[in-house]
């Protein structure tokens, strides 16, 4: 007979250890010398192996593509325990995972901060459940639901990051940007949540808690609540977002209270005084949107700020955007000002959309030589040819309106060697010319038929 089990290492130097008494006795006797170490992580050569042997077992298949670092046996004895742990976690406990769940399906980041799970929690757990929970219930949720089983992280982990980012600077080590212990949650529960959850809006308190989020999650738990029906956790996550430096989210804002309330100009008020005027983009959106909603003021005090002078010149197509933004609102000032910083020398050309909205809005304001200028920068060498709808229906159009017939042949050319030989053939006469194909030195193939091909 053959009996083959596996331990985690700590469970096989209780067993294995003589002690004095000694509990294991015959279990010592039975292992000692028996053991076959299984590595740690897999090496690439088996991780190979089980690449090819994951199609026939789906728990191979999710181990194989979810396991980090290797650690595939972690992986596959985790699983099980990190749901038995979960599904027998006390009240508490049991709030955190499912608070952790829901803000992750919802498409918050990993680094989850205490601050959020313990002020969502009280809304997951009944009245009676609540009532009962000892006055240090925190301390005794995070104890179980931290506790690691069977050698495996429990279903919240403390993060400690090695390298602090922008919202971590000056913070200890596992901190958010408000100084707040961070928390991840298990993969595998992760994924449950989202299988098991997705249909499920989270209560009152998830809502009131989700400006404890991290910044970078705010705007996106804002759009996850206004598709839900919830306006009002929306626009309070958006102005939360905004008062900790998100451009993007004053506009938005806006939009949600201007339909709400036209006739208070409030928020526009406040988003016009706070905003970000670094991001081209989100100017030329904000003036959209003041413009819509009529504050006229407001659209004064935003070109007050002299927002031609701040903006990044790096983007084509939010230059373009803030430019014909600027030509709609009548500030001719605005517009003087953008165009003497020379944006033609600064923006990227990797995108053929903005190149061309950028060329496009030049054009319109009648500045020849910002014009002269971004041409004189080759951008039909430069521009990436990823996105076959950019370059075709967009960029060559504007190059031909524009009279830079050598971009445009330039441009062209670039097309068969990018895999792209049926957009080159839609130019011009290519159709007829190239209708056997194209040799490899580019010219026009010599007609073939059956009787060519061996």
């Amino acid at each position: 007979m053959l009996l083959v089990a596996t331990l985690w290492p700590a469970h096989w130097d209780t067993l294995t250890t003589r002690t004095d008494p000694d509990r294991h006795a015959q279990a010592c006797d039975l292992l000692s010398g028996h053991n076959i170490d299984v590595p740690e992580r897999f090496s690439p050569a088996a991780l190979s192996k089980l690449a090819e042997e994951a199609g026939t077992d789906p728990r191979l298949a999710e181990a194989a593509a979810r396991a980090a670092d290797g650690q595939i046996t972690q992986y596959l004895a985790g699983a099980p325990v990190l749901l038995d742990r979960y599904q027998q976690a006390p009240p508490g406990a049991r709030a955190l995972i499912w608070a952790a769940m829901d803000a992750r399906r919802l498409r918050c980041g990993p680094h989850l901060p205490l601050a959020l799970l313990e002020t969502a929690a009280p809304g997951y757990l009944t009245d009676s459940e609540w009532d009962q929970l000892d006055d240090n219930w925190l301390e005794q949720a995070l104890a179980y639901a931290t506790r690691p089983g069977n050698g495996i992280p429990g279903p919240l982990t403390r993060i400690r990051p090695r390298n602090p980012g922008p919202h971590y600077a000056g913070d200890a080590a596992g901190t958010g940007h408000d100084g707040m212990s961070l928390y991840r949650l298990a993969d595998y529960l992760d994924q449950y949540g989202r299988r098991h959850r997705h249909a499920l809006i989270p209560p009152p308190s998830f809502w009131t808690a989700a400006p404890c989020a991290q910044p970078a999650d705010l705007s996106t738990l804002a759009a996850a609540s206004y598709i839900r029906g919830l306006y009002r956790a929306a626009a309070q996550l958006l102005k939360s977002s905004a008062a900790r430096g998100d451009p993007r989210a004053g506009a938005d804002l806006i939009a949600i209270l201007h339909e709400l309330y036209p006739g208070d100009h409030r928020p526009a008020q406040w988003v016009t005084v706070n905003v970000s005027l670094g991001d081209p983009t989100v100017v030329a959106r904000l003036l959209d949107r003041l413009r819509e909603a009529g504050t006229q003021d407001q659209v004064t005090a935003l070109l007050a700020r002299d927002p031609a002078a701040h903006v990044a010149l790096d983007d084509p197509a939010g230059v373009a955007d803030l430019l014909g933004n600027l030509r709609a609102a009548g500030t001719q000032d605005q517009v003087t000002a953008l165009l003497a910083r020379d944006p033609a020398a600064h923006v990227a050309l990797d995108d053929p959309a903005g190149v061309a909205d950028l060329l496009g809005n030049l054009r319109a304001a009648g500045t020849q030589d910002q014009v002269t200028a971004l041409l004189a920068r080759d951008p039909a060498a430069h521009v990436a040819l990823d996105n076959p709808f950019g370059v075709a229906g967009i960029l060559l159009g504007s190059l031909r309106e524009a009279g830079a017939e050598e971009q445009v042949t330039l441009l062209v050319n670039r097309l068969p060697g990018e895999g792209l030989f049926d957009l080159f053939r839609a130019q011009g006469n290519h159709q007829a010319l190239y209708r056997f194909g194209r040799n490899p030195d580019g010219s026009p193939a010599e007609p073939w038929d059956w009787e060519d091909l061996d």
